[in-house]
């Protein structure tokens, strides 16, 4: 059906596009080169052992050109490790294309080809504001990739509210896609008042069977000084395993005491229901809390420091807490 599908939605698109820009007034093309380098050092405070060490996690490159007023293209190398494979291969760096794709945009369109980045990730991970320091909630946790091959398009109604739909291939931007599954994506996005944001977005994949997955988010930004976020998740049938739900939430909060001066705070719990085999939480093991605290100091606009405190409990009884102080630094061009 999903294959059927998609060829008709892209000629929309295509046909879209060109209709809205024939006739546009040239433009000069303009490019711009630009990236990013996270920086990590840590040590680990469990009664057991201590462990300590510096990395570069992940670093960004990538080239924008604009063709024209309507059309941008773009690139974006993501540099880090891979998260399936084993842990002695974590110390080698895979470079993979994050974005390679084309951007539209005419008055209250904008539409995206390609390798792209997944709405239902964006809202959320612009209020929590410190992916240097750890990633947004859903991407955390693998309710899902965060880029992936596809289409998305989003449309503003108003100033009070927007609509986005995705088709993507459902891999995400590492892996080709190798089966008959795609990802629908249909996300609503509402301003009710000023500064606030409230979403609410539905993730549907098709396999042997569906997986589901709904996710609520309500956020508040004060200009450069206060942003307050908090987000409900809970995904059907996770891994598209039957009965195997995921759920949980996350609040965070960030506020400039000062004007280089952030502190920030992000609680997170993470769940999983028991199945009617099971007498434990199917992900009990890696169900848990997670504590991240700190301050942040801007050196620049694109380059920050934060000290923080993460820790993180499980609900598995017989694992110990794990506290964790870091140095993050980040720097973009």
């Amino acid at each position: 059906m999903y294959t059927r599908f998609l060829p008709s939605l892209l000629l929309m698109i295509a046909l879209a596009i060109s209709t809205f820009s024939y006739g546009q007034e040239k433009e000069t093309p303009k490019g711009k080169i630009f990236g990013s380098i996270y920086f990590d050092a840590y040590t680990e405070m469990n009664s057991g052992y201590n462990r300590s060490g510096m990395e570069i996690k992940r670093a960004y490159f990538g080239y924008k050109y604009k063709l024209d007023k309507n059309f941008t293209a773009y690139i974006k190398l993501d540099i880090g490790s891979p998260e399936d494979l084993s842990l002695e291969s974590h110390i080698k760096r895979y470079a993979y294309f994050k974005n390679a794709g084309i951007k539209y945009t005419k008055d209250k369109l904008t539409v995206n080809l390609g390798i792209i980045d997944v709405l239902m990730f964006t809202h959320q991970e612009k209020i929590w504001g410190h992916r240097y320091i750890a990633k947004s909630y859903l991407d955390a946790y693998k309710f899902g990739p965060k880029a992936d091959i596809g289409v998305n398009a989003n449309y503003k109604f108003s100033k009070y509210f927007s609509m986005n739909l995705g088709f993507y291939n459902g891999e995400g931007y590492s892996k080709l896609q190798n089966d008959d599954t795609y990802r629908l994506g249909l996300g609503l996005i509402s301003h009710p008042i000023k500064n606030t944001t409230v979403k609410a977005y539905l993730d549907y994949s098709k396999k042997d069977i569906d997986r589901i997955g709904t996710f609520f988010f309500v956020g508040y930004k004060l200009s450069h000084k206060l942003s307050l976020g908090a987000e409900y998740n809970y995904q059907f049938n996770n891994n598209f395993i039957p009965e195997q739900d995921l759920s949980g939430y996350s609040v965070y909060a960030d506020y400039y005491i000062l004007p280089k001066v952030q502190i920030f705070a992000r609680y997170d719990n993470l769940n999983s229901n028991t199945t009617q085999s099971g007498q434990d939480p199917w992900h009990y093991a890696k169900d848990g809390d997670r504590l991240i605290t700190g301050i942040q100091y801007d050196f620049r606009k694109n380059l920050k420091v934060a000290i923080d405190y993460q820790g993180w409990n499980s609900h598995d009884a017989s694992k110990d807490y794990i506290p964790i102080i870091v140095m993050n630094l980040v720097f973009k061009f």
